[in-house]
């Protein structure tokens, strides 16, 4: 059963509730294909940081395995994995803190590079070539790039709205504040985008006219047991003792027609990964459970860490750069 609850507003309403949608049970998806990105299994060991997917295969930001805690090590590698698994290109990046990375509605991808004074940004069209690099003062996270404007949350915890390309000395308009947890991921959507907040489900949209929208919590039994669970493990941890944050919401996607697609944890080899389509309205319209592992051979099982969504096909990218692909029904 799934239905959809209202929690607390912010801004503007954006669109209507559902009650009531659906009692069916997952659709069971097997795995239809299995393969590496590494460019050869002789190299040192791949950990992928971002991954994207897109018509022209899949785009992905990786190191070579080696990093400190907050501190990835170089060579940091941009780079493309065609449709059939050919490697198109691959770009040196600078060390970075942290990485991120957005595909812009022309179809070029942002790469965000952030170090404890800032961030530098570099734009790269389909075929690898850099068409610009700029740089901020502050590691803000830049979320989206909608319309000829950026979308980041400040560090007050507001969504701010600038020109894209950035202009020097522009001064950013305040959105709202969003009321999410740290832990959140964004999904860039036509003329919008929607924050997730991995925790516990919450949403909300953010519009570039009229703002921010109703904040609401997308509910299904999958989702409700891996938030219960982890609030457990927070609970029942003995006193003084540090427990990770537990994120049931792991990554998210969207297709052209501006559902999104969630994959929840936990999982597992034997139960695999279960992700839930959502459409623009926030309703859930179908669930789907995914075998991770390729066919019989459970030492070729997919680690969910990235989803992305290309016409009927669903894909996971694993950190090690393993990737399973999935048939959606239609």
């Amino acid at each position: 059963m799934y239905r959809l609850l209202a929690l607390s507003g912010v801004g503007l309403a954006f669109g209507s509730l559902c009650e009531l949608l659906s009692q069916s049970e997952p659709v069971l998806l097997p795995m239809q294909r299995f393969f590496s990105a590494r460019p050869s299994p002789s190299l040192p060991s791949m950990l992928v940081l971002r991954a994207h997917f897109s018509p022209e295969g899949l785009y992905f930001v990786s190191s070579n395995g080696s990093h400190q805690i907050g501190f990835h090590h170089g060579p940091l590698n941009f780079a493309r994995l065609g449709s059939q698994g050919t490697h198109d290109f691959s770009r040196a990046l600078p060390q970075a803190g942290a990485v991120d990375m957005l595909r812009l509605e022309s179809g070029n991808l942002l790469v965000q590079l952030v170090n404890p004074g800032g961030s530098t940004f570099h734009e790269f069209d389909q075929r690898g070539e850099v068409v610009r690099t700029f740089t901020a003062d502050k590691p803000y996270s830049l979320y989206a790039v909608i319309g000829g404007f950026w979308l980041r949350v400040n560090d007050r915890d507001e969504v701010e709205k600038g020109s894209y390309p950035p202009t020097p000395g522009e001064i950013p308009m305040v959105l709202g504040h969003i009321g999410l947890s740290p832990h959140r991921l964004v999904q860039p959507l036509k003329g919008r985008a929607l924050l997730i907040d991995r925790v516990d489900g919450r949403c909300l949209k953010v519009d570039l006219k009229s703002g921010l929208s109703a904040t609401a919590r997308i509910n299904s039994q999958d989702l409700d047991s891996a938030v219960d669970a982890y609030a457990a493990i927070q609970h029942n941890a003995p006193a003084g003792s540090r427990v990770a944050q537990g994120l049931a919401v792991t990554s998210s996607a969207a297709d052209e027609q501006g559902n999104v697609y969630l994959a929840l944890s936990p999982y597992s080899v034997a139960g695999g990964a279960t992700v839930l389509q959502i459409g623009p309205d926030f309703a859930v319209r179908r669930s789907f459970r995914c075998q991770i592992a390729w066919g019989t051979d459970a030492t070729k099982a997919i680690t969910p860490s990235y989803l992305g969504v290309n016409g009927q096909e669903l894909f996971f990218v694993s950190s090690n750069g393993d990737v399973g692909v999935f048939l959606l029904p239609r």
